[in-house]
């Protein structure tokens, strides 16, 4: 989100995760190459687009991609592939490392992601003639992963030495993007994160990662005039992206990669913005607002190529490591799919393949990259699940549920590339704390909260338990200790909503405790290790997330009103250090000071 983030003290008393070797024995080199996934126009009529359509054409000059950038560090080298695809499952994302690693060796470590455009070619299967039909096309999809592996191979065959590193963020000075306002107006990442290789002759090529939903071109309209009148109905775009990307191409940024970000709900769809030509709106949806999107973001790529806070490194180190993890699918829809053969993919029971199982295996992938810190997410994640900015109490659909414990503070690197979409696409990943199933009476529709906010995202997400799985394994990933079941967390037993928690003999329990058991509630037996009395009479609390404060008895400033984090480690709140840490709304009121173990 910003250089220099503050994260919780105690986990740098967590030793790093091994990686492959980060110690450079030579010059950086890097290479970058490009290769068209559009269809022939012969097989249109044996592919489907993503709006259940047969394809009726390719925006002029826009596209399908693959573009692929190849880095090598000494001995540790890395492929990044960047699809226009809506999504490809982990095993296809397989395929693609096996055919790389048959080329350029055993040893390199692949990174694939997708841009998610929703006016591309079905690579998933759920986008047939119907629901029960899967939308894959064989043939197209032995394409797309032979030029996705082409593109990678191709880059490293380009590669020459770096002379120089640019790595920037910055955040965009026009909103063009916002966190889905039909669950609540949150806070997201909107951060533009660049890295610019440069050679003898200039820039070789170029990394953007801005997290949001390429869906800004209705690709079946049959009005919007920038789409010729012969190809409306399921027009081939790759949405903002293509301006995005020859914007920092026009400008000399040498070819240009980009990846998705944390996208989950993260959209522009609702988002006002004037047309600078009329002074007017944009609509909704139409090619010229995705492209205007598109160039602001590429522009905005460039301003932090040049602004004063760029990081400058001639040979930086890289290090990369993956891990592959089991999720469990709770989601019937998702399970029906897969019955009727609509999504194609093996699950697993215990680690073993299984026709019955209800696990699927992916992966996750950790690098860094100078100052530049990266890591996959296999879907689409929340943003409150990346900053840690949740929602008030009230809003929540389950407030008893603790939050899992976010990713961005537990990154050190200067800039955050959160891949989203990388390795593969498993849907929304939603946070316990807000959870709501879809309800199958009397169809399959989108869950209601207790507040009456519909949930749509649960509709396409595997299920409760699945965020805070990939939070741990994210922990492990950066090198920190793995969130336990146990990890206390405060809310609701106070005063918060009215509503008092009760031990297993029927009394109040005022305090800080962790659910062990994960039953809702406080019991001595299973729970008391991690309980921390708070005087009833207190009826309120001050916290913070800090194991190593100092001084227990500091006073703190009148705006800390609830469960913060010492972001600076000074024992106090400090409106200018420790906001974009604070969790307002835990608990309000004046009261006690306390602390929660972790």
């Amino acid at each position: 989100m910003r250089f220099c983030r503050f994260f919780l003290p105690l986990l740098l008393l967590v030793p790093a995760l091994g990686f492959a070797s980060s110690v450079p024995v030579g010059p950086v080199r890097a290479g970058f190459a490009v290769r068209s996934i559009v269809p022939a126009q012969s097989d249109w009529s044996a592919v489907w687009q993503t709006t259940r359509r047969r394809p009726t054409g390719v925006l002029p000059g826009d596209g399908l991609w693959a573009r692929a950038s190849f880095i090598r560090s000494g001995d540790t080298s890395l492929a990044i592939v960047s699809l226009d695809v809506l999504g490809l499952f982990y095993e296809d994302v397989v395929r693609i490392r096996e055919q790389i690693r048959g080329a350029l060796g055993a040893g390199t470590h692949v990174l694939v992601a997708s841009t998610h455009t929703h006016s591309s070619i079905d690579t998933l299967g759920i986008y047939g003639p119907d629901q029960t039909t899967s939308g894959i096309n064989p043939a197209y999809q032995a394409f797309v992963l032979s030029q996705a592996a082409g593109a990678a191979i191709d880059a490293a065959a380009a590669a020459q030495d770096v002379t120089e590193v640019r790595f920037g963020s910055k955040v965009p000075g026009e909103t063009v993007n916002e966190y889905d306002r039909s669950r609540h107006p949150g806070t997201f990442d909107d951060s533009v994160n660049v890295i610019q290789l440069r050679g003898a002759s200039g820039a070789i090529g170029t990394i953007v990662n801005w997290a949001s939903h390429p869906e800004l071109i209705d690709s079946k309209s049959t009005s919007d005039p920038m789409i010729p009148a012969s190809m409306r109905g399921a027009v081939m775009s790759s949405d903002y992206a293509h301006t995005l990307r020859t914007t920092v191409e026009a400008a000399g940024g040498g070819t240009t990669v980009y990846l998705n970000g944390p996208n989950g709900a993260v959209t522009g769809l609702a988002v006002a913005i004037v047309d600078p030509d009329t002074g007017t709106l944009f609509p909704k949806k139409s090619v010229k607002k995705a492209y205007h999107v598109g160039r602001r973001i590429g522009l905005t790529a460039l301003d932090a190529l040049a602004a004063p806070s760029a990081l400058s490194v001639t040979a930086p180190t890289l290090a990369v490591r993956s891990e592959e993890m089991f999720l469990t699918v709770e989601n019937a829809f998702i399970l029906a799919l897969k019955a009727a053969g609509v999504v194609d993919r093996p699950t697993y029971t215990a680690g073993v393949e299984s026709p019955a199982g209800r696990d699927v295996k992916t992966e996750m992938l950790h690098a860094r990259f100078g100052p530049a810190e990266f890591l996959t997410m296999p879907g689409e994640l929340q943003p409150d699940l990346y900053t840690g900015v949740y929602q008030p109490m009230h809003e929540r659909a389950n407030p008893d549920v603790p939050p899992e414990r976010a990713i961005e503070p537990q990154m050190t690197g200067d800039i955050h590339f959160v891949v989203g979409l990388g390795m593969d696409e498993l849907g929304y990943f939603v946070s316990a704390t807000d959870y709501v199933p879809p309800t199958l009476n009397p169809l399959y529709s989108n869950g209601v909260d207790r507040n009456g906010v519909s949930h749509y995202q649960e509709t396409l997400s595997l299920g409760r338990d699945t965020a805070r799985a990939l939070s741990q394994q994210a922990s492990r990933m950066l090198g920190h200790a793995p969130e336990p079941d146990y990890f206390a967390y405060p809310g609701g037993f106070l005063t918060a909503n009215g509503v008092a928690h009760y031990n297993d003999a029927g009394s109040p329990v005022h305090g800080i405790w962790g659910d062990t058991s994960d039953s809702g509630r406080y019991e001595a037996r299973e729970d008391a290790q991690v309980f921390v009395p708070v005087p009833s009479a207190a009826g309120s609390a001050y916290g913070y997330l800090d194991s190593q404060l100092r001084d227990a008895g500091k006073q703190l400033d009148a705006r800390a009103r609830g469960v913060w984090v010492d972001g600076d480690g000074d024992g106090g709140f400090d409106a200018r250090r420790d906001p974009h840490l604070f969790f307002d709304t835990w608990m309000l009121g004046e009261g006690l000071l306390f602390k929660i173990p972790l």
